[in-house]
Protein backbone atom coordinates (compact mmCIF):
# COMPACT_ATOMS: atom_id res chain seq x y z
CA UNK A 1 0.00 0.00 0.00
CA UNK A 2 1.36 3.42 -0.92
CA UNK A 3 2.24 5.87 1.85
CA UNK A 4 -0.48 8.28 0.67
CA UNK A 5 -3.09 5.59 1.23
CA UNK A 6 -1.64 4.87 4.63
CA UNK A 7 -1.81 8.55 5.48
CA UNK A 8 -5.49 8.72 4.46
CA UNK A 9 -6.39 5.74 6.63
CA UNK A 10 -4.35 7.04 9.53
CA UNK A 11 -6.05 10.42 9.44
CA UNK A 12 -9.42 8.63 9.48
CA UNK A 13 -8.45 7.03 12.76
CA UNK A 14 -7.57 10.27 14.55
CA UNK A 15 -10.80 10.55 16.46
CA UNK A 16 -10.14 7.33 18.34
CA UNK A 17 -6.54 8.16 19.26
CA UNK A 18 -6.47 9.31 22.89
CA UNK A 19 -3.84 9.08 25.59
CA UNK A 20 -4.91 10.90 28.73
CA UNK A 21 -2.15 11.88 31.12
CA UNK A 22 -2.63 13.94 34.28
CA UNK A 23 0.37 16.15 34.91
CA UNK A 24 1.57 18.81 37.29
CA UNK A 25 4.79 19.72 35.50
CA UNK A 26 6.72 19.18 32.29
CA UNK A 27 8.77 16.24 33.58
CA UNK A 28 5.88 13.72 33.61
CA UNK A 29 5.25 14.66 29.99
CA UNK A 30 8.89 14.00 29.13
CA UNK A 31 8.71 10.55 30.72
CA UNK A 32 5.43 9.71 29.02
CA UNK A 33 6.61 10.91 25.63
CA UNK A 34 9.78 8.83 25.97
CA UNK A 35 7.74 5.71 26.75
CA UNK A 36 5.51 6.30 23.74
CA UNK A 37 8.48 6.86 21.44
CA UNK A 38 10.12 3.66 22.69
CA UNK A 39 6.91 1.82 21.85
CA UNK A 40 6.47 3.04 18.26
CA UNK A 41 10.09 3.33 17.10
CA UNK A 42 10.71 -0.38 16.40
CA UNK A 43 7.52 -0.61 14.36
CA UNK A 44 7.99 2.58 12.36
CA UNK A 45 11.61 1.60 11.69
CA UNK A 46 10.38 -1.41 9.68
CA UNK A 47 8.37 0.74 7.25
CA UNK A 48 10.17 1.35 3.99
CA UNK A 49 9.37 4.88 2.92
CA UNK A 50 11.20 8.20 2.69
CA UNK A 51 8.47 9.90 4.71
CA UNK A 52 8.91 7.28 7.40
CA UNK A 53 12.61 8.11 7.54
CA UNK A 54 11.74 11.73 8.24
CA UNK A 55 9.28 10.55 10.85
CA UNK A 56 11.96 8.40 12.49
CA UNK A 57 14.29 11.39 12.64
CA UNK A 58 11.56 13.49 14.26
CA UNK A 59 10.99 10.78 16.87
CA UNK A 60 14.60 9.89 17.62
CA UNK A 61 15.97 13.44 17.66
CA UNK A 62 13.04 15.81 18.19
CA UNK A 63 13.89 19.44 17.58
CA UNK A 64 14.33 21.69 20.60
CA UNK A 65 13.34 25.23 19.64
CA UNK A 66 13.51 28.56 21.42
CA UNK A 67 10.67 29.14 23.84
CA UNK A 68 9.49 32.07 21.72
CA UNK A 69 8.77 29.80 18.75
CA UNK A 70 6.46 27.53 20.74
CA UNK A 71 4.72 30.54 22.23
CA UNK A 72 4.22 32.04 18.76
CA UNK A 73 2.59 28.83 17.53
CA UNK A 74 0.40 28.75 20.64
CA UNK A 75 -0.62 32.39 20.07
CA UNK A 76 -1.54 31.62 16.47
CA UNK A 77 -3.66 28.66 17.54
CA UNK A 78 -5.40 30.74 20.20
CA UNK A 79 -6.14 33.56 17.72
CA UNK A 80 -7.56 31.15 15.16
CA UNK A 81 -9.81 29.53 17.76
CA UNK A 82 -11.00 32.85 19.14
CA UNK A 83 -11.96 33.98 15.65
CA UNK A 84 -13.36 30.79 14.14
CA UNK A 85 -14.08 28.11 16.77
CA UNK A 86 -17.77 28.25 17.79
CA UNK A 87 -17.58 26.04 20.89
CA UNK A 88 -16.06 28.38 23.46
CA UNK A 89 -19.33 28.90 25.30
CA UNK A 90 -20.54 25.35 24.89
CA UNK A 91 -17.27 23.89 26.17
CA UNK A 92 -17.58 25.92 29.35
CA UNK A 93 -21.29 25.19 29.75
CA UNK A 94 -21.26 21.44 29.02
CA UNK A 95 -17.73 20.28 29.84
CA UNK A 96 -16.70 22.86 32.41
CA UNK A 97 -13.75 23.53 30.12
CA UNK A 98 -12.28 27.02 29.96
CA UNK A 99 -10.27 26.88 26.73
CA UNK A 100 -8.48 30.15 27.50
CA UNK A 101 -7.44 28.87 30.91
CA UNK A 102 -6.03 25.67 29.44
CA UNK A 103 -4.08 27.60 26.84
CA UNK A 104 -2.63 29.69 29.66
CA UNK A 105 -1.62 26.47 31.43
CA UNK A 106 0.30 25.39 28.35
CA UNK A 107 1.91 28.81 28.17
CA UNK A 108 2.95 28.59 31.82
CA UNK A 109 4.49 25.12 31.37
CA UNK A 110 6.45 26.33 28.36
CA UNK A 111 7.73 29.42 30.12
CA UNK A 112 8.49 27.59 33.37
CA UNK A 113 9.75 24.16 32.31
CA UNK A 114 11.05 21.51 34.68
CA UNK A 115 12.49 19.55 31.79
CA UNK A 116 13.32 19.87 28.12
CA UNK A 117 10.56 21.10 25.83
CA UNK A 118 10.86 19.75 22.32
CA UNK A 119 8.42 19.28 19.44
CA UNK A 120 7.07 16.02 20.89
CA UNK A 121 6.44 17.49 24.33
CA UNK A 122 4.76 20.51 22.75
CA UNK A 123 2.49 18.21 20.71
CA UNK A 124 1.66 16.31 23.90
CA UNK A 125 0.70 19.51 25.71
CA UNK A 126 -1.64 20.59 22.89
CA UNK A 127 -3.32 17.21 22.92
CA UNK A 128 -3.83 16.93 26.64
CA UNK A 129 -4.95 20.48 27.34
CA UNK A 130 -6.98 21.26 24.20
CA UNK A 131 -7.73 18.35 21.87
CA UNK A 132 -8.62 15.54 24.26
CA UNK A 133 -10.84 17.59 26.61
CA UNK A 134 -12.91 18.70 23.59
CA UNK A 135 -13.48 15.20 22.18
CA UNK A 136 -16.89 14.65 23.83
CA UNK A 137 -18.18 17.70 21.97
CA UNK A 138 -16.41 18.18 18.67
CA UNK A 139 -13.50 17.01 16.57
CA UNK A 140 -10.28 18.76 17.46
CA UNK A 141 -7.18 16.93 16.37
CA UNK A 142 -3.50 17.62 16.87
CA UNK A 143 -1.30 15.60 14.53
CA UNK A 144 2.40 15.70 15.22
CA UNK A 145 5.22 13.25 14.67
CA UNK A 146 4.35 11.22 17.76
CA UNK A 147 0.63 11.04 17.11
CA UNK A 148 1.11 10.08 13.49
CA UNK A 149 3.71 7.45 14.37
CA UNK A 150 1.34 5.87 16.88
CA UNK A 151 -1.38 5.73 14.28
CA UNK A 152 0.62 4.18 11.47
CA UNK A 153 2.35 1.75 13.84
CA UNK A 154 -0.98 0.51 15.16
CA UNK A 155 -2.70 -0.07 11.84
CA UNK A 156 -2.80 -3.40 10.09
CA UNK A 157 -2.93 -2.06 6.54
CA UNK A 158 -3.48 -5.53 5.06
CA UNK A 159 -6.67 -5.67 7.10
CA UNK A 160 -7.96 -2.50 5.46
CA UNK A 161 -7.00 -3.76 2.00
CA UNK A 162 -9.59 -6.50 2.23
CA UNK A 163 -12.95 -6.06 0.44
CA UNK A 164 -15.34 -4.03 2.57
CA UNK A 165 -17.87 -4.12 4.03
CA UNK A 166 -17.68 -7.66 5.43
CA UNK A 167 -20.62 -10.00 4.80
CA UNK A 168 -21.52 -13.15 6.69
CA UNK A 169 -24.32 -15.56 7.52
CA UNK A 170 -24.75 -16.20 11.23
CA UNK A 171 -27.66 -18.63 10.95
CA UNK A 172 -28.11 -20.22 7.55
CA UNK A 173 -31.40 -19.19 5.99
CA UNK A 174 -32.32 -17.01 8.98
CA UNK A 175 -29.78 -14.40 10.16
CA UNK A 176 -27.42 -12.43 7.89
CA UNK A 177 -24.71 -10.01 9.01
CA UNK A 178 -22.84 -7.00 7.58
CA UNK A 179 -19.89 -5.45 9.43
CA UNK A 180 -19.70 -1.70 8.66
CA UNK A 181 -17.06 -0.98 11.28
CA UNK A 182 -14.20 -1.07 8.80
CA UNK A 183 -12.87 2.16 7.36
CA UNK A 184 -13.62 1.87 3.66
CA UNK A 185 -11.65 3.69 1.01
CA UNK A 186 -13.16 2.10 -2.01
CA UNK A 187 -15.62 3.26 -4.63
CA UNK A 188 -19.05 4.09 -3.21
CA UNK A 189 -20.81 2.60 -6.23
CA UNK A 190 -18.84 -0.62 -5.80
CA UNK A 191 -19.70 -0.82 -2.09
CA UNK A 192 -23.36 -0.19 -2.88
CA UNK A 193 -23.28 -2.90 -5.54
CA UNK A 194 -21.82 -5.38 -3.05
CA UNK A 195 -24.54 -4.59 -0.52
CA UNK A 196 -27.30 -4.90 -3.13
CA UNK A 197 -25.84 -8.21 -4.27
CA UNK A 198 -25.79 -9.48 -0.69
CA UNK A 199 -29.41 -8.40 -0.16
CA UNK A 200 -30.34 -10.44 -3.21
CA UNK A 201 -28.68 -13.53 -1.75
CA UNK A 202 -30.58 -13.32 1.55
CA UNK A 203 -34.06 -13.19 0.03
CA UNK A 204 -36.20 -15.18 2.46
CA UNK A 205 -34.02 -14.53 5.51
CA UNK A 206 -35.79 -13.22 8.62
CA UNK A 207 -33.07 -10.95 10.04
CA UNK A 208 -30.22 -8.75 8.87
CA UNK A 209 -27.76 -7.41 11.46
CA UNK A 210 -25.76 -4.28 10.61
CA UNK A 211 -22.76 -3.76 12.90
CA UNK A 212 -21.61 -0.14 13.31
CA UNK A 213 -19.69 -0.58 16.55
CA UNK A 214 -16.32 1.20 16.37
CA UNK A 215 -17.41 2.79 13.10
CA UNK A 216 -14.98 5.60 12.25
CA UNK A 217 -16.99 7.35 9.55
CA UNK A 218 -16.13 7.30 5.87
CA UNK A 219 -17.54 6.56 2.41
CA UNK A 220 -19.41 3.64 3.91
CA UNK A 221 -21.81 6.24 5.35
CA UNK A 222 -23.04 6.81 1.81
CA UNK A 223 -22.89 3.10 1.09
CA UNK A 224 -25.26 2.60 4.02
CA UNK A 225 -27.63 5.23 2.63
CA UNK A 226 -27.47 3.87 -0.92
CA UNK A 227 -27.20 0.20 -0.07
CA UNK A 228 -29.61 -0.14 2.86
CA UNK A 229 -31.82 2.88 3.47
CA UNK A 230 -32.89 3.83 -0.04
CA UNK A 231 -33.88 0.29 -1.13
CA UNK A 232 -36.04 -0.06 2.01
CA UNK A 233 -37.88 3.27 2.20
CA UNK A 234 -40.95 4.13 0.12
CA UNK A 235 -41.07 7.91 0.50
CA UNK A 236 -38.41 10.60 0.51
CA UNK A 237 -36.86 11.25 3.91
CA UNK A 238 -36.09 14.89 4.73
CA UNK A 239 -34.69 16.46 7.85
CA UNK A 240 -33.51 19.98 8.64
CA UNK A 241 -30.47 21.06 10.61
CA UNK A 242 -28.78 24.40 11.15
CA UNK A 243 -25.09 25.30 11.12
CA UNK A 244 -23.83 28.40 12.92
CA UNK A 245 -20.53 30.28 12.57
CA UNK A 246 -18.60 32.82 14.59
CA UNK A 247 -18.68 35.43 11.85
CA UNK A 248 -14.93 35.75 11.45
CA UNK A 249 -13.66 36.13 7.87
CA UNK A 250 -12.02 32.71 7.78
CA UNK A 251 -15.00 31.03 9.42
CA UNK A 252 -17.39 32.64 6.95
CA UNK A 253 -15.16 31.58 4.08
CA UNK A 254 -15.39 27.99 5.28
CA UNK A 255 -19.16 28.35 5.38
CA UNK A 256 -19.29 29.78 1.88
CA UNK A 257 -16.99 27.00 0.71
CA UNK A 258 -19.59 24.50 1.88
CA UNK A 259 -22.29 26.33 -0.05
CA UNK A 260 -20.30 27.39 -3.09
CA UNK A 261 -17.07 25.34 -3.38
CA UNK A 262 -14.07 27.41 -4.44
CA UNK A 263 -10.35 27.55 -3.83
CA UNK A 264 -9.28 28.95 -0.50
CA UNK A 265 -6.15 30.91 0.31
CA UNK A 266 -7.05 31.88 3.84
CA UNK A 267 -5.05 30.99 6.92
CA UNK A 268 -7.64 28.35 7.71
CA UNK A 269 -8.08 26.14 4.71
CA UNK A 270 -11.57 24.90 3.95
CA UNK A 271 -12.15 21.28 3.08
CA UNK A 272 -15.29 20.69 1.03
CA UNK A 273 -16.60 17.16 0.91
CA UNK A 274 -18.62 16.10 -2.12
CA UNK A 275 -21.95 14.67 -1.09
CA UNK A 276 -24.25 12.26 -2.88
CA UNK A 277 -27.38 14.26 -2.23
CA UNK A 278 -28.02 17.97 -1.60
CA UNK A 279 -27.92 18.87 2.07
CA UNK A 280 -28.66 22.53 1.56
CA UNK A 281 -31.88 23.75 -0.03
CA UNK A 282 -31.05 25.64 -3.24
CA UNK A 283 -33.13 28.70 -2.24
CA UNK A 284 -31.21 29.00 1.05
CA UNK A 285 -27.64 28.59 -0.15
CA UNK A 286 -26.71 31.83 1.55
CA UNK A 287 -25.43 32.88 4.95
CA UNK A 288 -28.03 34.48 7.21
CA UNK A 289 -27.66 36.36 10.51
CA UNK A 290 -27.99 33.84 13.32
CA UNK A 291 -30.75 35.82 15.04
CA UNK A 292 -32.83 35.79 11.85
CA UNK A 293 -32.55 32.01 11.49
CA UNK A 294 -33.50 31.45 15.11
CA UNK A 295 -36.55 33.70 14.79
CA UNK A 296 -37.71 32.40 11.40
CA UNK A 297 -37.45 28.72 12.34
CA UNK A 298 -38.48 29.18 15.97
CA UNK A 299 -35.40 27.47 17.42
CA UNK A 300 -36.72 27.65 20.96
CA UNK A 301 -34.13 25.24 22.37
CA UNK A 302 -31.08 27.14 21.15
CA UNK A 303 -28.89 27.77 24.18
CA UNK A 304 -28.51 31.55 24.68
CA UNK A 305 -25.05 31.13 26.24
CA UNK A 306 -23.76 29.35 23.12
CA UNK A 307 -25.61 31.78 20.86
CA UNK A 308 -23.49 34.66 22.09
CA UNK A 309 -20.59 33.28 20.02
CA UNK A 310 -22.49 33.08 16.70
CA UNK A 311 -22.94 35.70 14.01
CA UNK A 312 -24.19 33.81 10.96
CA UNK A 313 -25.62 30.47 9.98
CA UNK A 314 -27.20 28.51 7.18
CA UNK A 315 -29.84 25.82 6.71
CA UNK A 316 -28.90 22.19 6.06
CA UNK A 317 -31.45 19.77 4.65
CA UNK A 318 -30.86 16.04 4.55
CA UNK A 319 -32.65 14.59 1.55
CA UNK A 320 -32.80 10.83 0.92
CA UNK A 321 -35.08 9.60 -1.89
CA UNK A 322 -36.12 5.95 -2.25
CA UNK A 323 -34.25 3.85 -4.79
CA UNK A 324 -36.76 3.24 -7.56
CA UNK A 325 -34.36 1.08 -9.56
CA UNK A 326 -33.39 -1.39 -6.85
CA UNK A 327 -35.94 -2.53 -4.29
CA UNK A 328 -34.52 -4.81 -1.64
CA UNK A 329 -35.45 -8.49 -1.99
CA UNK A 330 -34.82 -8.79 1.75
CA UNK A 331 -38.10 -8.27 3.60
CA UNK A 332 -37.07 -9.25 7.13
CA UNK A 333 -36.12 -7.26 10.20
CA UNK A 334 -33.02 -5.04 10.18
CA UNK A 335 -31.04 -4.61 13.39
CA UNK A 336 -28.46 -1.84 13.86
CA UNK A 337 -25.71 -2.37 16.44
CA UNK A 338 -23.86 0.66 17.75
CA UNK A 339 -21.83 1.92 20.70
CA UNK A 340 -20.14 5.04 22.03
CA UNK A 341 -17.18 4.61 19.65
CA UNK A 342 -19.36 4.98 16.56
CA UNK A 343 -18.45 8.32 14.98
CA UNK A 344 -21.06 8.19 12.22
CA UNK A 345 -24.63 9.42 11.96
CA UNK A 346 -25.92 6.08 10.68
CA UNK A 347 -27.89 5.10 13.84
CA UNK A 348 -29.72 8.44 13.62
CA UNK A 349 -30.71 7.75 10.01
CA UNK A 350 -31.66 4.14 10.75
CA UNK A 351 -33.92 5.20 13.59
CA UNK A 352 -35.39 8.33 11.99
CA UNK A 353 -36.21 6.54 8.73
CA UNK A 354 -37.63 3.55 10.59
CA UNK A 355 -35.33 1.18 8.74
CA UNK A 356 -33.80 -0.58 11.74
CA UNK A 357 -34.03 -1.52 15.40
CA UNK A 358 -31.18 0.00 17.42
CA UNK A 359 -29.28 -2.13 19.92
CA UNK A 360 -26.60 -0.45 22.04
CA UNK A 361 -24.88 -0.48 25.39
CA UNK A 362 -26.70 2.68 26.51
CA UNK A 363 -28.05 5.95 25.12
CA UNK A 364 -25.18 7.24 23.02
CA UNK A 365 -24.28 10.43 21.22
CA UNK A 366 -24.08 10.24 17.45
CA UNK A 367 -23.40 13.27 15.33
CA UNK A 368 -21.28 14.10 12.30
CA UNK A 369 -17.87 15.25 13.55
CA UNK A 370 -17.12 17.77 10.85
CA UNK A 371 -13.53 18.83 10.31
CA UNK A 372 -13.38 21.77 7.97
CA UNK A 373 -10.40 23.86 9.07
CA UNK A 374 -6.68 23.27 9.36
CA UNK A 375 -3.66 25.06 10.74
CA UNK A 376 -0.30 23.72 9.55
CA UNK A 377 3.03 24.38 11.23
CA UNK A 378 5.60 22.58 9.06
CA UNK A 379 8.59 23.55 11.20
CA UNK A 380 7.09 21.83 14.22
CA UNK A 381 5.68 18.89 12.19
CA UNK A 382 2.24 19.72 13.61
CA UNK A 383 -1.19 20.04 12.01
CA UNK A 384 -4.29 21.27 13.86
CA UNK A 385 -7.69 20.22 12.55
CA UNK A 386 -10.91 21.62 13.98
CA UNK A 387 -14.53 22.40 13.29
CA UNK A 388 -15.96 25.85 12.52
CA UNK A 389 -19.57 24.63 12.47
CA UNK A 390 -21.93 24.43 15.44
CA UNK A 391 -24.73 22.19 14.14
CA UNK A 392 -28.18 21.86 15.71
CA UNK A 393 -31.27 19.81 15.04
CA UNK A 394 -34.54 21.29 13.75
CA UNK A 395 -35.34 22.64 17.23
CA UNK A 396 -32.00 24.29 17.94
CA UNK A 397 -30.54 21.56 20.18
CA UNK A 398 -26.83 21.08 19.51
CA UNK A 399 -26.17 17.70 17.92
CA UNK A 400 -23.48 16.89 20.47
CA UNK A 401 -26.20 17.04 23.14
CA UNK A 402 -28.54 14.69 21.27
CA UNK A 403 -28.60 11.14 22.53
CA UNK A 404 -29.87 8.15 20.61
CA UNK A 405 -31.92 5.96 22.91
CA UNK A 406 -31.70 2.38 21.60
CA UNK A 407 -34.79 0.24 21.21
CA UNK A 408 -32.91 -2.37 23.26
CA UNK A 409 -29.94 -1.94 25.58
CA UNK A 410 -27.31 -4.63 25.85
CA UNK A 411 -28.29 -7.30 28.31
CA UNK A 412 -26.15 -7.87 31.37
CA UNK A 413 -22.91 -9.58 30.45
CA UNK A 414 -23.69 -9.52 26.72
CA UNK A 415 -22.51 -7.26 23.92
CA UNK A 416 -24.85 -5.83 21.28
CA UNK A 417 -24.50 -8.78 18.90
CA UNK A 418 -25.08 -11.37 21.61
CA UNK A 419 -28.08 -9.39 22.86
CA UNK A 420 -29.55 -9.21 19.37
CA UNK A 421 -29.15 -12.94 18.80
CA UNK A 422 -30.95 -13.61 22.08
CA UNK A 423 -33.80 -11.26 21.09
CA UNK A 424 -34.08 -13.05 17.76
CA UNK A 425 -34.09 -16.46 19.48
CA UNK A 426 -36.92 -15.25 21.69
CA UNK A 427 -38.96 -14.38 18.62
CA UNK A 428 -39.06 -10.62 19.08
CA UNK A 429 -39.76 -8.44 16.04
CA UNK A 430 -39.77 -11.35 13.61
CA UNK A 431 -41.50 -10.33 10.37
Amino acid sequence: MKFKSKLIIALSLLSVLAVVVVVASIQPYVDTVADRVDYVLPIVATMDNMEMERLLDALETPSVRPTEQYLQVLDRIETALQESFPFWGAADRVLGLDISENIERIRYLIENPEGTIDDLVFEHLLNNYIALPLQPMTSFQVIGALGFAEMVSGINFDYYDQPRPYFDTLVEGEVAYIDFSIVARHDIEQETYLIHNFLSTIDGYSHLILDFRQFLGDTVDYSFVNGIIRPHIHTTFEDTHFAFHTGNTESLHVAVERLHPADSDFLIRAYVFDEMYPRTDPPRRTLTPAADIIEEYNLVYMNPYDLAYFSYGHVLTTYIPPDLHFRSPFAGQIWVLTDSTNLGANPILAKDTGVGIIVSEEPTQHYPRYIDAMLFFPDQYIMIYFNTLYVTDRYGVALFENEITPHFQNRSGLDALETTLELIAEGLYTQ
